[in-house]
């Protein structure tokens, strides 16, 4: 077994690019977290209103399904990618060596920005032509459909950036047969650490 190389040169950039997505990340999720406390706190004075007083909120479902879902699901997600939090199918994978792993990872980056692109692209137009057109869903409140259109785009996105600063991390580490990845998270270094050996 060939001894590991040093951290590419590349790896000062490429940790400080992780750094300032994942700081976006970070703010994100402690936005879709208030966003899950204001949806338990709706909900319990609905259900309250409902069966103390015989008054529920009228537009606590529409608020809820409409805007702080969409809010919680898309800004998280490119987070979960980072930390490695999605649900996978590892048959295969965790047979793999180091080499073998980053070289999936770097496809499924790939596949990530080409799936994601057109999604985020999308949502964007979508959200400008909502808010141009202001369109809204009728009701008993006029509700602006823009605003769940603007998560997905920014959640998207965000996804977007993330999985490339993890391809060209990768792709860096590959390209200098390194012992870690710029940015890697805890989770993927002890995978990579006791799966397969280091080829």
């Amino acid at each position: 077994m060939v001894a590991d190389r040093p951290a590419s040169a590349w790896a000062p950039a490429l940790l400080a690019l992780h750094r300032s997505v994942s700081l976006v990340e970070r703010g994100l999720v402690a936005l879709a977290a208030v966003a899950v406390f204001a949806m338990m706190l709706v909900l319990v004075v609905d259900v309250g209103g409902r069966y103390l007083f015989n008054r529920p909120l009228a537009w606590s479902y529409d608020v809820i399904s409409i805007y702080m879902l969409p809010l919680v699901v898309y800004l998280a997600i490119a987070d979960a990618y980072r930390r490695n939090q999605h649900i996978s199918v590892d048959l295969i994978y965790n047979s793999l060596g180091r080499t073998g792993k980053r070289l999936v990872r770097l496809l499924a980056a790939v596949i990530v920005v080409a799936v994601m692109s057109p999604i985020a692209w999308l949502a964007a137009g979508q959200a400008i032509t909502r808010y141009e057109n202001k369109v809204v869903i009728s009701g008993s409140i006029l509700w602006p459909t823009w605003i769940p259109a603007l998560f997905l785009a920014a959640g998207a996105g965000l996804l977007i950036v993330r999985a490339l600063v993890d391809g060209l991390a990768l792709a860096a580490a590959l390209a200098g047969d390194t012992e870690t990845v710029a940015g890697e998270s805890e989770d993927r270094q002890r995978d990579v650490a006791h799966g397969g050996d280091a080829t």
